[in-house]
């Protein structure tokens, strides 16, 4: 009903400005009619093949379901630093079913986030819209943190005094990211350490994680293999800043030189007109 409503109103106020038009003028421009088609046209097509409010209530209710026990039952088992290292020491196919829950709660949070910041909000983000809205952000959330486990799982596990080990796990999270490993490393840990405090709910595991994390971002900044990252990724910043610099030199060159060849040329103009007089 909702949706029937809003094509009538957008069908109305598309239709009106090209009746008054056509009122005010017995030829109307044929290009404002178009126009003013083509938006109507395309506005009611889009409102008939979006997906309404409660399909993605009834979506957010669903992967709740399927998924909500697991996830939260997962967090919860995890208290301690030998709980987490149990975690991401399981098995390949628990580790991809949990990923594959990631992928579906982020999907339908990015669905619902967007539907928020869409041009129809005033009428469109009903109440019950923000509280699915808000479940499937704690669920996401909740996704999140196991996911990133994972994903920190060859830094969790090795020894932070064996430098050598610790530059390799640093290899093999970047996995070809970065030219930098360890500095990308230690850019990434900072990030997700950022968002792991910025989460609105508590879980048991949160602070001995980000502590964990944090002592390894400590280990690598005190390997030799971050010092010579450092400065290759200087000596590259500075080889760009320089070509950067050079560019810019060579670009206001050419402009002063193209001023210099249209004043010659409006010189040399002027001495014909003054040798014709």
């Amino acid at each position: 009903m909702l949706k029937k409503s809003a094509l009538i109103c957008i069908m109305a106020c598309g239709i009106a400005p090209v009746q008054a038009h056509t009122s005010s003028e017995e030829t109307p421009n044929p290009l404002v009619v178009a126009g003013a088609t083509a938006i109507v046209v395309g506005t009611a097509v889009y409102m008939a093949r979006r997906e309404t409010n409660e399909s993605k209530i009834n979506r957010v209710h669903k992967l709740i379901d399927l998924y909500g026990v697991r996830i939260q039952g997962q967090l919860s088992q995890l208290m301690n630093n030998d709980d987490i290292r149990y975690f991401i020491a399981q098995s390949s196919a628990s580790k991809k079913e949990i990923i594959s829950m990631y992928n579906a709660t982020a999907q339908l949070h990015k669905e619902m986030n967007n539907r928020y910041n869409s041009w129809v909000t005033p009428w469109n983000w009903t109440a019950d819209m923000k509280q699915a809205f808000e479940a499937i952000k704690k669920l996401y959330q909740e996704a999140l943190i196991l996911k990133m486990m994972i994903d920190h799982a060859p830094l969790l596990q090795v020894d932070l005094g064996n430098d050598e080990a610790l530059v390799k796990a640093a290899r093999v999270f970047c996995a070809g990211i970065s030219c930098y490993p360890v500095v990308h490393t230690i850019v990434r840990l900072q990030d997700d350490m950022q968002t792991l405090r910025s989460l609105k709910f508590y879980v048991p595991c949160e602070y001995m994680y980000i502590e964990s994390l944090d002592s390894v971002v400590t280990a690598l900044k005190s390997t030799d293999a971050y010092v010579q990252d450092r400065r290759e990724q200087e000596k590259h910043w500075e080889q760009q800043r320089l070509a950067s610099a050079a560019a810019q030199q060579a670009s206001a060159q050419q402009a002063q030189a193209f001023a210099q060849m249209r004043q010659a040329a409006a010189l040399e103009i002027r001495n014909d007109i003054e040798r014709q007089k």
